[in-house]
């Protein structure tokens, strides 16, 4: 593991409305800089991105219920 501080920055965060199997988690991070970055006016902002994964523990094993990936952007 390692450890990095993430930098004070502004980020557009893509929340699915379930979880993505490896393809669809492929997919949004294409559209997300093939696509939506292009059209919205903003830029890259570094060279990184970071998902967020909550997660619930039930008796027997953990589930991912929700996720976000974020995208630095200025």
């Amino acid at each position: 593991m390692v450890l990095k501080t993430l930098p004070s920055l502004k980020y557009a965060i893509f929340t699915p409305e379930r979880p993505l199997t490896a393809l669809e988690y492929s997919s949004l991070v294409i559209y997300a800089y093939g696509e939506w970055l292009p059209i919205s006016g903003y830029q890259l902002a570094d060279d990184f991105t970071f998902d967020v994964l909550h997660r619930k523990k039930n008796a027997d094993y953990v589930v991912f219920t929700d996720m976000e990936v974020y995208i630095p952007i200025k």
